[in-house]
């Protein structure tokens, strides 16, 4: 049943009818609310309960974010979404508003793209004290091609293993669509704070 202008007024409808929970604060019980989900998209894709979910992820934020990316069962959801994104045009655009807008998002994106510009065959994201090291490797020689603020460390690191773990030709469908974006990429954790990204 689809009333008005989609499940909107529908998710509102069956809130209003059946006394929905309240809504949790932004960031709060993460990895419960993932695996919730994933078992909602496990199901049939034509499911009442599936389509709700979707529905409902359009809403959470925190869920998609990239800092979230670094929890395990965030990180599932995300895959999950986007290997969903490709046959349903639902999930395919919560992906485009998810990633393409996201700064974080972005920024990796630039990063990639500036790399093979210069020629870096490699680059390392380092998070130090007080700042995160951007170091290119141009011919051997170590470049540091920027600083960036250690606040974005953590959505910085998530973003990456989102790529990692949705692997880069699927990320470059969303995002990577700059005109020297390398055409493979690899990852190479050194530690938790350190990730070698090698350019194909």
């Amino acid at each position: 049943m689809v009333v008005g202008n989609g499940w909107i007024p529908v998710m509102a409808f069956l809130e209003r009818a059946f006394g929905a929970a309240p809504r949790p604060k932004y960031g709060e019980n993460l990895e419960r609310r993932a695996q919730k989900y994933l078992v909602a998209l496990s199901g049939p894709p034509d499911s009442l309960k599936f389509r709700i979910a979707l529905e409902q992820l359009r809403r959470e934020y925190d869920l998609l974010d990239e800092e979230s990316a670094l929890l395990a069962d965030c990180l599932a959801l995300q895959v999950k979404l986007m290997q969903i994104a490709s046959a349903n045009s639902v999930a395919h655009k919560i992906c485009e508003e998810a990633y393409v807008n996201a700064p974080v998002c972005r920024l990796l994106a630039a990063l990639l793209s500036q790399a093979n510009h210069d020629g870096a065959k490699r680059f390392d994201i380092r998070i130090k004290t007080d700042v995160i090291q951007v170091i290119f490797d141009i011919d051997g020689q170590a470049v540091e091609a920027m600083t960036i603020p250690k606040n974005l460390g953590a959505p910085l690191m998530g973003a990456i293993k989102r790529t990692e773990a949705v692997g880069y030709p699927t990320m470059c469908q969303f995002l990577y669509k700059h005109d020297d974006a390398p055409s493979e990429v690899n990852f190479d954790w050194i530690s938790a704070d350190r990730c070698r990204i090698v350019l194909g």
